[in-house]
């Protein structure tokens, strides 16, 4: 058994302990009736009041024998019938009353009531407040254990009874119950008539009001145990889990009727004992296998068991389940009693697995030819080719002439050449042979290259080559696709960059092509300002890149293109080169995306207007400056920049005189003269400042490497990583800006965050969700921004809700995977009716899988989203789907 359903185990087992308690008291309370020594003539005693035992006997055995099955209400009726009362009532506390003023009608709850129909009816508990406010001594006697008789025309009382003579009630009584010499709780009976209270009935009357306390709780106790088994049941069927329990002395075992549905049977079928189990659930060659393994368990005390096993379907299929059991209720020698058990239907999962096998079995197969057929291959090359190579060295070393020295290099250069391109043939064939198919996971793009960007800065650490990254800022961040290829790609062709040309910068670019609901396609170039490549050359790669020929031209091979433009092919992209002498080179590629259950980014557009906030971009390089300007301009900041850290300190300073100070500084990490350390310690420094600028460092280490390198203390606010995105200086400067009250008070609300909030209140929202904690969720979200909601549990229930109210709804927000009738279907059914067919539908589920954007959109959804539920998205895209079916509406009607 699961954790889950051993805590269910153990709350069941304490709710039948207190019911046993309770009707351990019952009982001790029918003793004692028993043994009371009364007579049974149904006439007055002297005292007063009813012979003591003629009343009680039957009301006492009424309740023992109808105990199961009886009314609180019908009890309290009986009680009033017998006393001739107008009112007959059961109140249980539920605050401890500590002083007068402290009591309010909050402090009892009615846990039943009988009046005659033809009394007036006491609707409130003000009388009780007042009479406990009146006289403390009323809650001093039945805390006590005493009875309190009260006579509402007692003018001492006057107020507080007032509601009693209302009602036309002249006497009353309160009868309390103790439990552990604690006030639980007290009945109520009110006379119409004078009659007084006998003391042989009081005391009567305290055994019947515990015994109807402890009928309440049991029928409680009882209750809440049903409602925990109907729902364990309902769970249990829904699940398809078989359960079963086995009491292992008597051999009786119960099966669920999932549990027979599963192998074929009915309840009635056959008896639920272990024979059945033996000889016709489990498979005949498992049976006794399982049984043994049963049996050891119990001599071996163990708890928990786990079996996989074989089980005969009625129609002689074999079934694969996996069994979870618990032994329990041990014996006094420790010997376990009982074993409850779930059996999980695992068929299809050990056909797939077998399958898997067998397939993993056949590729591994594949693999080792191939793998043999390389290593073969390699050595039956190389092993010519440097006996060739070793036979030139050597001969080198004898006399020749200067004819035979001039063959004796071209035949050198030749073999290292060709040895190089065997070594990339082999290389490519790997890819090539396999058939290589890529990878399809959800990456993000900003982390891509800062890993590129971290690779290249610590290997290029000690050269003159700086890489620039030029990412536009409708670049999606987040996709779904190969991220290792895609990797690949860029590094060797940034690698190619650095290797063969005399650049000293390498510019890095992505910009978006095309995005649609299938795919989003982007352009990748890598730029190098060296000395570029001759005409013929060019013309011969971009000729060979363009056939997908790889093996024609060296200078292909030299620069790994082929390799490279393969993988681009398999992301259906292309690859160009552009390059001319003396004006470096550009390749550029081209590849093909999915879209990310992300979504393109985590943050949307600010929900402050920046255009006041200034910031000051300091770098070396003018590309970088360029870049990072256009970045932060994107994200609304008012920029200025300058190229090194002498400049900065000028510029804060002139600009703070003025009253224009500036709130960033964009710092780059490596500059000349002074680095970005000790330019942010120096604007620290100066003094007199209006506005002391917000530093952000920008470099490809981490901030501990820095700090680290540097041994000092960062003068710093916030630390970025090249390349820098649009998103994450946007989420950077947010942080900050959320955290200081003068930039919040410059940077006033963003009027299209208020005006999408606007639009979106009183819109009615059709959800249909069958988990419950999804419908409380998405009920939330949608709330807050005041819209209203109505939720629905399927498919099924939308349509109906759709047909009957469908031009109450705006929008409908539908899960895919739903009991009754799925998102897609149910899309189809009202897209396909007469009323509400052209009402948005946005697609709301937990799953990503390909082809399921694609079959949302087919089924005639608007929209797809995926959850977890990104609340600013889901905003963004009700508004956006409510704004086009509005003008869509709206050319419509004019036509």
């Amino acid at each position: 058994m699961t954790d889950g359903r051993d805590q269910d185990s153990q709350n069941k087992e304490a709710l039948e302990q207190r019911i046993q308690q309770l009707e351990g008291e019952v009982k001790r309370l029918e003793e004692r009736l028993r043994h009371s020594k009364a007579n049974t003539i149904g006439t007055r005693s002297p005292e007063g009041g009813l012979i003591k035992n003629s009343w009680l006997i039957p009301f006492g055995q009424y309740l023992l024998i109808e105990s199961d099955k009886a009314n609180i209400n019908d009890a309290l009726k009986k009680l009033g019938q017998l006393f001739e009362v107008v009112d007959c009532s059961l109140w249980r506390m539920t605050a401890v009353p500590q002083t007068p003023s402290t009591i309010t009608t909050s402090a009892w709850h009615c846990l039943g009531r009988w009046q005659p129909k033809a009394t007036p009816k006491l609707q409130e508990a003000d009388w009780l407040t007042g009479i406990w406010q009146r006289d403390s001594q009323v809650a001093e006697s039945l805390n006590k254990g005493k009875p309190v008789a009260l006579l509402a025309a007692d003018p001492e009382l006057a107020a507080a009874t007032a509601p009693l003579r209302k009602a036309n009630v002249f006497s009353s009584l309160l009868v309390p119950v103790l439990r552990y010499n604690l006030l639980e709780g007290f009945v109520v009976l009110h006379r119409d008539n004078p009659r007084g209270w006998y003391t042989r009935d009081l005391d009567r009357l305290m055994f019947i009001a515990t015994a109807l306390f402890n009928l309440y709780d049991r029928q409680t106790l009882l209750t809440k145990l049903s409602d925990r088994d109907t729902r364990f049941n309902y769970a249990i069927e829904a699940s398809n889990d078989g359960l079963w329990d086995w009491n292992i002395l008597s051999g009786k075992i119960y099966f669920s009727r999932s549990y027979l549905r599963m192998l074929g049977y009915y309840y009635e079928d056959l008896p639920g004992n272990l024979t059945t189990l033996q000889d016709y659930f489990l498979y005949s060659e498992d049976a006794e296998k399982v049984m043994n393994r049963l049996y050891a368990a119990i001599e071996e005390g163990e708890t928990y068991v786990d079996l996989q096993f074989r089980m005969q379907h009625q129609n002689g299929k074999v079934i694969w389940v996996h069994s979870k059991m618990k032994f329990c209720e041990h014996d006094v020698s420790g010997k376990p009693t009982r074993c409850v058990g779930i059996n999980n239907n695992i068929n299809d999962f050990i056909l797939a697995r077998e399958d898997l096998l067998a397939a993993k079995t056949q590729a591994d197969m594949a693999n080792k030819t191939k793998s043999e057929f390389l290593a073969r291959m390699s050595h039956e090359i190389r092993t010519p080719m440097n006996a060739i190579i070793g036979l030139g060295y050597l001969l080198k070393d004898t006399q020749l002439d200067e004819q035979q020295k001039s063959y004796l290099g071209s035949l050198n250069s030749a073999s290292d050449s060709l040895l190089h391109i065997i070594n990339e043939v082999l290389d490519f064939s790997k890819i090539d042979s396999g058939k290589i198919i890529l990878e399809h996971s959800h990456f993000d793009l900003d982390q891509l290259f800062e890993k590129i960007s971290r690779l290249f800065e610590i290997s290029s650490s000690n050269k003159t080559i700086r890489i620039i990254y030029d990412i536009k800022a409708d670049v999606p961040r987040f996709l779904r696709g190969d991220a290792a290829r895609l990797s690949q790609i860029i590094d060797q062709l940034i690698t190619n960059a650095q290797q063969f040309s005399d650049t000293t910068e390498v510019i890095v670019g992505v910009k978006l092509c095309e995005a649609n609901v299938k795919f989003v396609e982007l352009e990748f170039s890598v730029t190098d300002l060296g000395s570029g490549m001759s005409v013929d050359r060019l013309a011969r790669i971009n000729e060979s890149l363009k056939n997908h020929i790889t093996i024609s031209d060296s200078g292909n091979l030299r620069f790994g293109l082929g390799i490279c433009d393969h993988l681009v092919h398999l992301m259906n992209g292309k690859m160009s080169i552009q390059s001319s002498p003396g004006k470096g080179c550009k390749v550029t590629f081209n590849a093909r995306f999915d879209h990310s259950h992300l979504g393109s980014r985590l943050l949307g557009k600010h929900s402050r207007e920046l255009k006041n906030i200034r910031a000051l971009i300091v770098d070396d390089n003018f590309i970088a400056r360029t870049v990072m300007a256009s970045t932060a301009k994107s994200i609304g900041l008012s920029v200025e920049n300058v190229e090194n850290a002498e400049q900065a300190l000028a510029k804060i300073t002139a600009a703070s005189a003025a009253n224009n100070p500036f709130h960033f500084v964009l710092m780059d990490y490596r500059m000349p003269t002074m680095d970005g350390i000790e330019a942010a310690a120096a604007i620290k420094q100066i003094a007199d400042l209006t506005f002391v600028p917000h530093v952000i460092l920008v470099s490809a280490y981490h901030r501990d490497e820095i700090s680290s390198a540097d041994n000092c203390t960062l003068n710093v606010d916030e630390f970025l990583s090249k390349p820098v995105s649009e998103a994450r200086l946007l989420e950077t400067i947010s942080n900050i800006v959320s955290s200081d009250v003068h930039l919040q008070s410059i940077s006033s609300i963003n009027n299209e965050t208020s005006e999408q909030d606007a639009f979106l209140q009183h819109k009615h929202v059709l959800v249909a969700e069958d988990n419950l904690v999804n419908q409380q969720v998405v009920r939330g979200v949608l709330k807050k921004k005041f819209m209203q909601v109505t939720v629905v549990n399927n498919g099924l229930e939308a349509i109906e809700a759709v047909s009957k109210n469908g031009d109450a709804f705006d929008l409908i927000l539908m899960d895919l995977e739903m009991p009754e009738m799925d998102g897609i279907v149910a899309t189809q059914k009202i897209r396909s009716g007469e009323c509400s067919n052209k009402i948005p539908i946005i697609a709301l589920t937990a799953q990503a899988m390909r082809g399921d954007r694609e079959r949302c959109i087919a089924a005639g959804m608007n929209a797809y989203l995926s959850k977890p539920i990104n609340p600013e998205l889901l905003y963004k895209t009700i508004a956006e789907q409510l704004k086009a079916q509005s003008l869509e509406s709206g050319r419509e009607s004019s036509h």
